[in-house]
């Protein structure tokens, strides 16, 4: 199992650095492994808050400066608390029957994204939406949350693809330290791993998303989409298979 975890530590980091969905891989294979659904989200997102930073490293020059994102940052933080309170109120099956509707609804977000076009929305009217939305489903879910926030931003802001996935990646940096405080219970369970598998999921995932990220910059982006798409589909058939069957 160890070698699993570290392999699919680097992967998800990858595809978390290029702007896809790993956590919803690497959280597959935590629920595939036997981990509760919170322990799987919180320790996934400790992963995914320390493996940012490799990510954050290539993509700070292309964001927005703090300033112009401050509203947008503070509401993502309110939507956060609020997701992860529900989802320590919610019993384990249920959850897990959550988790697999957001997983559609998620993957239909993105199969028709292209074909949705809203313009001319306020900008501290398209800061509350897409920064509560992407607290509040990264609070209570997490996998997908940077696929969630660059989708809006491209909607709602009229962000590019690079400008979109940078701050994406900010914003779910800053979600997943909250959300780690707030699921405190949960996330203590990520020390009952071995101290050395903890550091090298750790390691591995850090070079991840920072070579994840390099590619999707000089690539700007583009493989984003049917990246998601697989990693989404693969997540929705491992949560039928746990929760449904």
């Amino acid at each position: 199992m160890e070698v699993t975890l570290i392999f699919f530590s680097f992967v998800s980091g990858f595809l978390n650095g290029i702007g896809s969905s790993g956590g919803m891989l690497f959280m597959s294979v935590m629920l595939l492994n036997g981990f509760h659904p919170i322990v799987a989200t919180a320790t996934n997102k400790v992963i995914a808050l320390i493996g940012s930073f490799g990510a954050l490293y290539n993509y700070w020059e292309h964001s927005d400066s703090l300033k112009s994102l401050k509203y947008l940052l503070a509401f993502s933080v309110v939507g956060v608390v609020m997701g992860s309170m529900i989802a320590l109120s919610i019993e384990e099956v249920l959850i897990g029957k959550v988790y697999t509707l957001l997983t559609f609804a998620l993957l239909l977000l993105l199969l028709f994204s292209r074909k949705i076009k809203v313009k001319g929305v306020n900008k501290r009217y398209s800061d509350f939406i897409i920064g509560t939305v992407s607290g509040v489903y990264n609070g209570f879910f997490g996998p997908g949350t940077i696929v969630v926030t660059s989708l809006q931003l491209r909607m709602l802001a009229n962000f590019s693809n690079k400008k979109s996935l940078s701050t994406a990646v900010l914003i779910n940096t800053l979600t997943n330290a909250i959300a780690c405080l707030v699921l405190g219970v949960g996330i203590l369970a990520i020390f009952d791993l071995d101290l050395s598998l903890l550091l090298c999921l750790l390691i591995f995932n850090v070079a991840g998303q920072f070579f994840g990220s390099k590619m999707a910059i000089k690539t700007n982006a583009k493989y984003i989409d049917i990246v998601s798409k697989v990693t989404l589909i693969a997540l929705l058939i491992v949560l039928l298979y746990e929760f449904w069957l």
